[in-house]
């Protein structure tokens, strides 16, 4: 771990520091870390975690600011994120994301994947299941390879496609797909749309 703490003078740096220790606990099969930033109250401290686990471990991860990389999981992974940005790759299970003023990078995933809430950028590549994506999506959304059904929900733009074999990109004006499978469903306000098989 990595730790940056901010103060004026280094006797309140160390009683933050001493304050702001990680903190873990273990309830039968359920174990729970705890990076404690907010132990000093409201003082500038930050961490850096590398976390090392089974990759057959299932993962829910709450945080609310800098990034999140999960990378050759082999279980289902749930990240609650606010600020900064998730990447997930080479995962084996379930992926699902609550972002609140994040993007997300998705990449090599055996699994479904769900993204919700209000997110920046999201790029999504090469995901085996279905791709679920509901919320407000503020910058650009670019989707590559996915072999299940995907569906898009926001204030704009509502769609559901059977399978994309090629690229979907999508911003505040512009959809551009090709080798998109249907049956299609598109309901959209204020875009261009181009769509090729």
């Amino acid at each position: 771990m990595r730790k940056k703490v901010r103060a004026e003078k280094q006797e309140d740096a160390d009683n933050y520091n001493r304050s702001t220790k990680p903190q873990l606990t273990v309830t039968d099969r359920v174990v729970t870390l705890n990076a404690n930033t907010q132990g000093a109250g409201d003082k500038g401290v930050t961490a850096d975690m590398d976390i090392f686990v089974p990759a057959n471990t299932a993962l829910v991860i709450t945080s609310s600011r800098g990034d999140v990389t999960v990378a050759g999981m082999a279980a289902n992974v749930e990240v609650n994120h606010h600020r900064g940005e998730v990447s997930v790759n080479d995962q084996t299970g379930n992926i699902v994301l609550n972002l609140d003023g994040s993007a997300a990078r998705l990449t090599h995933v055996k699994g479904d994947a769900s993204i919700s809430g209000k997110a920046n950028e999201v790029d999504v590549e090469d995901v085996d299941g279905t791709l679920h994506l509901n919320g407000e999506f503020q910058e650009s959304v670019r989707l590559v390879r996915i072999s299940k059904t995907v569906t898009f929900h926001s204030s704009r733009t509502d769609m559901e496609f059977s399978r994309l074999d090629g690229r979907l990109d999508l911003d505040s004006s512009d959809l551009r797909a090709d080798s998109l499978v249907g049956p299609m469903r598109l309901t959209t306000r204020s875009k261009d749309v181009s769509l090729e098989v």
